[in-house]
């Protein structure tokens, strides 16, 4: 399969990788639909942070499950995911709080994982895809696009601090929120979650 590997600053290319498997019972493997490139990844294209060499990057998609391990029950081959790029245990504390992001027990285990690839190994399967109804080819290129803006915006703003903030939102001071560090988003989660703590 191809993927996009981070050589060095300022160089990216598209190598041939072996297509992943399932190695642990929690893993899923993702045939990719969609997937983009985030601010923080341009942090370490510019030179601004260290990344290692000839490591796979992305991490955020929406795809189309293929396999997955023996203690995932929550997804199956074929369901329509999105991928975000938290995998919570779902078991732990912060994890049953809701904030995965912060997961007290993940640890990443396996082949090296990134998400602009044909395919990906996602860990925790069970607990941190998003069933979507359908099949891809049920959306616009739009619905598309905005699905996938949802594995890491809506994911980062549901994690600390930025769900703190959310508590004190109300609907008339969201306007605030857009200097955050998820533009456009971040308000619309904050809105939907300060709604759901009322």
């Amino acid at each position: 399969m191809k993927a996009a590997i981070f050589v060095k600053p300022g160089q990216m290319e598209a190598r041939e990788l072996p297509q992943p498997v399932v190695e642990f019972p929690t893993d899923a493997v993702i045939k990719i639909v969609r997937a983009c490139v985030c601010g923080s990844d341009l942090w370490w294209y510019r030179g601004l942070s260290k990344r290692p060499a000839n490591e796979p990057v992305g991490h955020e998609a929406i795809g189309v499950v293929e396999s997955v391990g023996a203690a995932v029950t929550a997804v199956k081959p074929g369901d329509f995911v999105i991928v975000p790029f938290t995998h919570g245990c779902g078991h732990c504390a912060a994890c049953l709080a809701g904030f995965e992001g912060n997961c007290l027990t993940f640890h990443h285990q396996g082949s090296p994982v990134g998400y602009q690839a044909e395919y990906l190994r996602y860990e925790n399967a069970d607990w941190s895809l998003v069933k979507v109804p359908g099949q891809p080819e049920d959306y616009t290129d739009a619905q598309l696009n905005d699905l996938l803006a949802l594995s890491d915006v809506m994911a980062t703003a549901t994690t600390p601090p930025f769900r703190l903030r959310c508590t004190l939102v109300t609907p008339w001071s969201l306007w605030v929120m857009v200097r955050s560090a998820c533009p456009g988003f971040f308000p619309l989660s904050c809105w939907g979650q300060s709604a759901l703590l009322r």
